[in-house]
């Protein structure tokens, strides 16, 4: 899997390509770029629209959005924009809420590429 990492004045924006791994989002998620980007940032545009598979799991993809909790804890009050092509949008929105449900961080996921860069 490849990522690209681009920031502008309020959004950080990750935009993933190619075959989808739990260990290559540890990676990115532990990634210096990353971590110094998100701070004092008003939104994080997570693009996975180009994604070509995943080898990730329902529990790697919790287990993935847990890690992504502790960064909701350090850096507060951020919009969290998911763009997905998958057929599973209702699944993963409830799994967001039920994860970030409780962060100040908000949570959308979107299906399109328009809908998502409205909200940026």
């Amino acid at each position: 899997m490849k990522y690209s990492i681009s920031v502008s004045d309020t959004c950080v924006t990750v935009v993933f390509e190619g075959q989808l791994s739990a260990i290559d989002l540890i990676f990115m998620n532990q990634d210096p770029l990353y971590r110094e980007s998100i701070v004092g940032k008003k939104v994080l545009f997570m693009d996975f629209s180009g994604i070509a598979g995943s080898e990730l799991t329902r529990e790697d993809i919790k287990g993935l959005m847990l890690l992504g909790k502790l960064d909701s804890q350090k850096t507060k009050n951020l919009h969290l924009v998911i763009l997905v092509t998958s057929g599973e949008t209702a699944a993963m929105q409830s799994l967001c809420e039920q994860i970030f449900g409780d962060s100040s961080w908000q949570v959308t996921l979107c299906t399109s590429r328009a809908d998502a860069l409205k909200l940026l």
